[in-house]
Order: C-alpha cells, then structure tokens, then sequence
C-alpha cells in the first residue's frame, strides 16, 4: 500500500487544562486498576509529609470524571 502524505498525521500535544485532564484520567484508571487487582498504592501525605501506602480496600475513586474537553 502507498503511504500518501494526507494519510499522515503529526500527533497533537494536549496543552493546559487539557493535559490535566488527561493525567487525571490516567491515574483514575491507575487506582481502579490497583484496587480491582488488589494492589496498594503509595502517595504522599502532604499533611504528614511522608510517602504512605494505601491497601486496596481504602482507595477511593471519584464517582464522576471529567472527560477531556468536556468542561
């Protein structure tokens, strides 16, 4: 098959609010991923000001998400 140059396209980078958007769905989908497998969690408590681990059963995932662009 010939690749002509209206068949390429640049990927866009996410800029902004864009882009954290898109880190918090990243790592929402982390946490349920870790809490259906059963996996801990460490995050940093920023009260505590320490790295602190959390067992499957206490992560907690927002009820809604904000879907890119969506706003």
């Amino acid at each position: 098959m010939i690749r002509h140059d209206s068949d390429v396209r640049e990927p866009r980078a996410a800029e902004g609010e864009e882009m954290v958007s898109l880190m918090r769905l990243g790592v929402l989908d982390a946490l349920r991923k870790h809490k259906v497998e059963g996996r801990s969690v460490v995050v940093w408590d920023q009260e505590a000001g320490q790295v602190v681990q959390l067992r499957p059963e206490v992560i907690v995932i927002p009820d809604e998400t904000v879907e890119p662009g969506s706003a």
